[in-house]
């Protein structure tokens, strides 16, 4: 299993273990490998001492990673819109941009 030390409050991915670093007290059992995001010299060091490969992450690329992303994908998601909207004439409203994608495609298959 790998464990995640965090301590962001969303962009959880699903079917990941995380723990926040500011509670740790000892290594937790069954552990394959280990992301501690932040500086957390302590966590590292312990699990290192078992043997359990550890990767440390700057959580404030990584938020700007996430950020950029998001931007992107916002950036994307009004292309889609207005395009939507000039050939059907209706408004995307709060459409997401999976729904405008596909609802382009029907009209591509027309």
């Amino acid at each position: 299993m790998e464990l995640i030390y965090s301590t962001r409050a969303s962009g959880f991915e699903a079917g990941k273990r995380y723990r926040n670093p500011d509670y740790f007290d000892r290594p937790e059992r069954g552990v394959d490998s280990v992301v501690v995001e932040g500086d957390y010299p302590r966590i590292v060091e312990a699990y290192e001492a078992l043997n359990v490969p550890v990767s440390a992450k700057d959580p404030q690329s990584q938020a700007k990673a996430q950020d950029e992303e998001e931007n992107a994908s916002d950036d994307e998601r009004d292309a889609l819109a207005a395009e939507y909207e000039e050939r059907t004439g209706k408004k995307a409203g709060r459409m997401k941009a999976d729904t405008l994608r596909e609802k382009l495609d029907e009209l591509n298959e027309e």
